[in-house]
């Protein structure tokens, strides 16, 4: 799905590129280096591009800097966007560039560490993704706790994110 993720002052990270190949993939490293909140963006987005039931005909500008704020708020869980934002002295902004295995062009969004709930998207695909994609955190025992989604779904601020609640 994801070909290419391209960041710059997103969380811990100042400037990254991310190649992805078209089986699996692995991420190895050190606890605390980011390894869960890249693999979590790439989530994020490529949820985004997916069309569900309320989505458009196309992707739209619009539905997609909603549907990818939401997402990084459901993924992440920051009391707003701008702290997602790498840390510096001032303000400062952060970019997203992800390409896509067979859609173009590019899905290019940023936002800057004053943005409480709102990107600004600059370049987006021109067709959905036909299949959802999955994350599975280190938490997957979760899904073996009963009625954790009707839980997840009907009470408002559980201090889990959202991957648990698609896990299960």
């Amino acid at each position: 799905m994801i070909k290419e993720l391209k960041i710059s002052n997103f969380t811990r990270f100042p400037e990254a590129k991310f190649r992805f190949g078209g089986g699996l993939n692995l991420f190895i490293g050190e606890n605390g280096t980011g390894k869960s909140q890249i693999l979590k963006l790439a989530y994020g987005l490529a949820s985004a591009q997916t069309k569900n039931g309320m989505a458009p005909t196309a992707p739209t500008q619009e539905y997609l800097e909603r549907a990818i704020a939401l997402n990084l708020r459901r993924v992440f869980r920051p009391d707003k966007l701008g702290r997602l934002v790498l840390r510096k002295q001032g303000r400062s902004r952060s970019g997203v560039s992800c390409g896509f295995r067979g859609i173009t062009p590019k899905l290019d969004f940023s936002f800057s560490t004053n943005s409480g709930t709102k990107v600004s998207v600059s370049g987006f695909p021109g067709k959905w993704f036909d299949k959802s994609p999955v994350f599975i955190p280190t938490r997957e025992l979760m899904s073996i706790y009963p009625n954790f989604v009707s839980i997840y779904d009907t009470t408002e601020g559980l201090e889990v994110d959202s991957t648990w609640r698609d896990t299960c």
